[in-house]
């Protein structure tokens, strides 16, 4: 990941990975994307560690292109067009993003 996370977004990720599930209360512009990008690219890693049957790897050429799908599901085109924005930039290509509205369409 081409970003650096400030203390309390690295705090925030530990939490959500310790976890393994969470919801981010963090102000506007505090790097919500930021931090969903680093999440992206930890689960990734954990993946990659797991199939070579390894406590740990190095992230790996491309983290974020991992064999699986996230899904980001945002409430507005401005967010869906701001998370694109980011996870493009950050080097994430194994994502999808849709609005709630969009996502609703499709169950229907």
């Amino acid at each position: 990941m081409k970003a650096t996370l400030h203390p309390y977004q690295q705090e925030a990720l530990s939490a959500f990975l310790a976890a393994r599930k969470g919801t981010l209360k963090i102000h506007p512009g505090g790097g919500k994307s930021i931090i969903g990008c680093a999440a992206i690219e930890a689960l990734t890693v954990r993946y990659h560690a797991a199939k070579a049957g390894l406590a740990t790897v190095s992230i790996p050429t491309g983290a974020g292109t991992g064999p699986f799908l996230t899904l980001v599901v945002v409430p507005t085109l401005e967010l869906h067009d701001q998370w694109e924005h980011v996870l493009d930039e950050q080097g994430i290509t194994n994502y999808a993003i849709t609005t709630y509205a969009m996502a609703a369409l499709r169950w229907k």
